[in-house]
């Protein structure tokens, strides 16, 4: 069970505490980002996060959706080289969702 709740609603970065949440301890993951890749196939999903990592800064989560089953040791391979963190995935039917913290 999560112990902390996605926003998906945009980013407000002088909200108080955001910049600091910390999903570990039941804070709040402020997405500022939706990618939608599904119907792309690998590489696309793991370029379109790169590119969009490029643009944000350090703790700014994005999530990323796609239809690729590859995408799941993809993401986790390229999050381990990277340094880059996955806060939380998960698949529901035949969509994969990402979310994803910039180092």
């Amino acid at each position: 069970m999560r112990k902390y709740e996605i926003i998906e609603t945009g980013f407000d970065r002088n909200r108080q505490g955001s910049k600091d949440s910390n999903p570990e301890k039941g804070g709040l993951v402020h997405v500022v980002r939706t990618l939608d890749c599904k119907g792309l196939s690998c590489p696309e999903p793991v370029l379109n996060v790169i590119d969009a990592l490029i643009k944000l800064e350090t703790g700014d989560v994005i999530v990323m959706y796609s239809t690729d089953p590859g995408s799941m040791p993809d993401m986790a391979a390229w999050a381990k080289r990277t340094g880059n963190r996955i806060v939380d995935q998960k698949q529901e039917d035949d969509v994969y969702t990402f979310y994803i913290e910039k180092k």
